[in-house]
């Protein structure tokens, strides 16, 4: 399992196995990874080459050597990708987090469609139990895979306690000026160009900015700033770059709104840490979206900036007592994500497995 900083699968490790090793005191957990940078309880590594070639062989050849090493009773692979043969007598979980190279396929190169196509297609026949992050998720395996759905579990993603503990305190603003906000890597695949364009539709009649965090590639960057100077917003924006935890809440909870129009999500996890922070959101009507949040009133069609844009101007123009009905709503509903009750159910997955003979 690879713990690197700044991507969404070692946060699942993290979070996850914080809460499996508080909780169950009986079973030993051994975890596998290309690197000592970041460990989490008792640690095997084995070395591999940066870059993608490297995780292919961490993935499929050198994780096997760690299993013959360690001798486990159950492996989980945390993200779609199982060794390339299965250890006799090892129970085998894998979690699928999203299909999007599925779903999606013009949003990524043939490298990763081949890659997965094969990988993951392979991985969801041989594991012994598959786990999904949303029944949306599920759907997908079912429909791509033919999996029958007794053999998947869905175990949603939770939302770290620091979001929750800086609702309950007044953070500096991070920006002067008013803004809404949103959470990307790739503005292309999670719609922030179309979010961008409908905030063109009002922005001249607004005072409102545009603030983007996380790290972009140098081509993704380039195509946002290139588009908001086109379309007359280049102003309005602020591009944030890698923001941490801290740093991620403070921004949620100053935002007027946070929207995540993604086409495509296996859970919408800004979705969820927006709510905790007591921040109205405005997500996708499609995928995973609506099962994060807690009714469907904002909620909106990712292909229509229409839709988009007016629910974007409704939000702004809320009195401030609608404003902290919305907010508290969220926080309740986002309390159902906690890395305790997903830790409990994967337990009870592992429990389930063992007491069945090979």
């Amino acid at each position: 399992m690879l713990l690197e900083k700044g991507t969404g699968v070692p946060n699942y490790i993290a979070g996850l196995y914080g809460a499996c090793l508080k909780l169950d005191q009986a079973n030993e957990y051994v975890f596998f990874q290309p690197n000592r940078s970041h460990a989490l309880g008792q640690t095997l590594v084995a070395n591999a080459p940066p870059g993608l070639a490297g995780a292919v062989w961490f993935d499929l050849i050198q994780t096997q050597s760690l299993i013959r090493q360690s001798q486990p009773d159950i492996f989980h692979a945390p993200s779609h990708i199982l060794p390339l043969r299965k250890p006799r007598g090892v129970k085998q979980v894998v979690t699928i987090h999203d299909l999007a190279f599925r779903v999606l396929p013009e949003q990524y190169d043939w490298k990763h469609r081949l890659y997965y196509g094969w990988q993951v297609a392979r991985s969801v026949r041989t594991a012994d139990c598959l786990v999904a992050d949303s029944e949306n998720t599920k759907r997908d395996i079912i429909r791509f895979y033919q999996i029958p759905p007794e053999r998947i579990e869905v175990v949603h993603l939770a939302v770290a306690d620091h979001f929750f503990q800086a609702a309950d305190t007044l953070l500096p603003r991070p920006v002067a000026e008013k803004y809404f906000f949103s959470v990307t890597t790739h503005p292309k695949r999670k719609n922030i160009l179309g979010a961008l364009r409908a905030f063109a539709a009002f922005a001249s009649r607004s005072d409102v900015n545009f603030v983007i965090a996380r790290p972009m590639g140098k081509a993704e960057r380039g195509e946002l700033l290139a588009l908001a100077g086109q379309i007359g917003v280049g102003d309005r924006v602020r591009l944030w770059g890698y923001a941490d935890g801290r740093q991620m809440a403070t921004l949620y909870q100053n935002a007027e709104f946070t929207i995540f129009p993604s086409f495509y999500e296996g859970f919408g996890m800004p979705v969820a840490e927006a709510m905790a922070c007591r921040c109205p959101v405005i997500t996708s009507n499609i995928s995973s979206m609506p099962e994060i949040m807690p009714d469907g009133e904002w909620l909106v069609n990712p292909y229509d900036l229409g839709d988009m844009a007016g629910k974007m101007q409704r939000m702004l123009e809320l009195p401030p007592e609608a404003r902290r009905r919305i907010a508290e709503r969220n926080q309740q509903h986002a309390r159902v994500f906690t890395w305790e009750k997903a830790a409990r159910q994967m337990l009870n997955i592992f429990e389930t497995l063992h007491s069945v003979k090979s």
